[in-house]
């Protein structure tokens, strides 16, 4: 995600050497993973000419700037319940950044352990507020010590991301791209959240915790700084011109999986208009209700765990839509991903953390 351009240009480059060297392709399939899929997305938006389908997979689709901001809220989260003296922007250096991350984590698995109930419900609100998954690949939060287990490890990952790699983003694009000015987290924990949260912290945590939220000091986004990760980082429009899947695990850590309704909300607009050429179909993968921490979630939790099955599924199923003109419905993308994939034809996610974000990009 930190330089798509760059795989944008590389992906450009290979078929400019093909095409020259070897000679036309008679189809083109792009396809990639996390960063991949933006970079994925972002060439068949912008090469319809050359290219045919196209497969991002747990890309991040709702693109650089919704992504950051979320990570934003994380660590903004984590310094205003739990942490006051964290830095969380304007870091001089990677180990600004890197220190940053590290005291967060020490907190947050340091609380986790003592079983701090109060430190715990606002754990809980925080994920809440940036819909990070209690089931992970090594925790399946089955109970409530593998929840906050899992809880906790996707918050490190979305604090890593908003940290170090943050740092990176703004050296490359001159200043702060993510901030939550703005923003209400009134909305953002659900009836079930608020109840587990108050089960833990006592009556009425969930309503303290997300009034501290909206009462803190906001950080501020760099405007120029914004605007050119929109430009260059990343910003898929949802102007579909070729057959695309996308498939992504329900409990994604690092790109959650939000972006793909975040993603369907823009190839709607875009339908309205009558920008879009190609078609979207969207596969989700769920993990087993249990499984054990030493083998980790064999699909379904984690980034990007998919089974080498479904990888091949997806392949097989654009080159027949492609090819054949053959659209793949629920029954074909079940009998391709087979049994053992955690494909799920009814699974859908739920809105963007914050709505307001869908319409302002």
């Amino acid at each position: 995600m930190l330089f798509r351009s760059d795989g944008v240009k590389a992906g450009e480059q290979l078929y400019d050497f093909f095409n020259s060297n070897i000679g036309t392709p008679k189809r083109v399939y792009v396809w990639g993973d996390s960063l991949g899929g933006l970079i994925t997305e972002t060439l068949a938006e912008k090469h319809p000419e050359w290219v045919n389908g196209a497969a991002p997979l747990c890309g991040v689709m709702a693109g650089a700037v919704p992504n950051l901001n979320l990570a934003m809220d994380a660590e903004y989260g984590v310094r205003q319940l739990l942490v006051p003296d964290l830095q969380v922007d304007n870091f001089a250096t990677y180990e600004d950044a890197s220190a940053a991350w590290q005291k967060a984590a020490s907190v947050l698995v340091d609380k986790a352990k003592a079983q701090d109930t109060d430190a715990i419900a606002k754990i809980l609100t925080i994920a809440a507020v940036v819909d990070a998954p209690s089931a992970t690949y090594t925790y399946d939060g089955s109970d409530l010590v593998s929840r906050v287990s899992g809880t906790v490890e996707s918050l490190l990952t979305a604090l890593a991301y908003g940290t170090v790699g943050r740092f990176d983003v703004e050296q490359r694009y001159g200043g702060p791209v993510s901030g939550n000015e703005g923003v209400d987290y009134t909305g953002r924990v659900t009836a079930d959240e608020k109840t587990l949260i108050d089960a833990i912290g006592g009556e009425g945590a969930a309503d303290k915790n997300v009034a501290s939220l909206n009462a803190g000091q906001r950080v501020k986004a760099d405007p120029t700084a914004s605007a050119a990760l929109l430009e260059r980082g990343g910003n898929p429009s949802g102007a579909v011109q070729v057959p695309t899947i996308t498939m992504h695990t329900a409990d994604d850590p690092l790109v959650v999986v939000q972006n793909q309704s975040f993603f369907r909300n823009r190839y709607n607009a875009q339908v309205a208009k009558g920008a879009v050429k190609g078609g979207l179909v969207q596969m989700f993968t769920l993990p087993p209700a249990k499984y054990s921490a030493d083998t980790g979630a064999p699909y379904g939790a984690g980034h990007c765990n998919f089974t080498e099955q479904s990888r091949v599924a997806v392949i097989e199923l654009l080159d027949g839509w492609v090819k054949n003109g053959v659209y793949p419905g629920p029954e074909a993308i079940s009998k391709a991903m087979g049994p053992d994939s955690g494909y799920n034809g009814i699974y859908y996610p739920s809105a963007w953390p914050e709505p307001s974000a869908e319409a302002e990009q």
